[in-house]
């Protein structure tokens, strides 16, 4: 029990304590891939990037620009930052 009495900024401390934590819990949930920004969130905009792709044969993990598989994630050669091996885009092409 506390001694002394609750203060608006321990009060505030403790509520951006767990916000922060939500964030955390749901970019956890969501996917372990790095979110993208920038120019690159942009370009996976214009090419209509999921993270999970509607067909199944047509994932990431079986493009060709895919490469460097680590758990569910790998880097793609058009974007900047790691791709989730579920995901699709319009530039998939299969693996030769």
């Amino acid at each position: 029990m506390r001694s002394t009495p609750l203060t608006r900024r321990d009060l505030l401390l403790q509520a951006a304590a767990m916000l922060g934590g939500c964030g955390l819990t749901a970019r956890a949930i969501a996917g372990s891939c790095v979110a993208p920004d920038g120019a690159d969130a942009s370009l996976r905009e214009s090419l209509h990037y999921v993270v999970s792709s509607p067909d199944a044969a047509q994932r990431c993990s079986a493009c060709a620009f895919f490469s460097d598989p680590s758990g569910s994630c790998g880097k793609c050669s058009i974007f900047n930052s790691a791709t989730d091996a579920s995901g699709h885009c319009d530039s998939w092409a299969a693996r030769s």
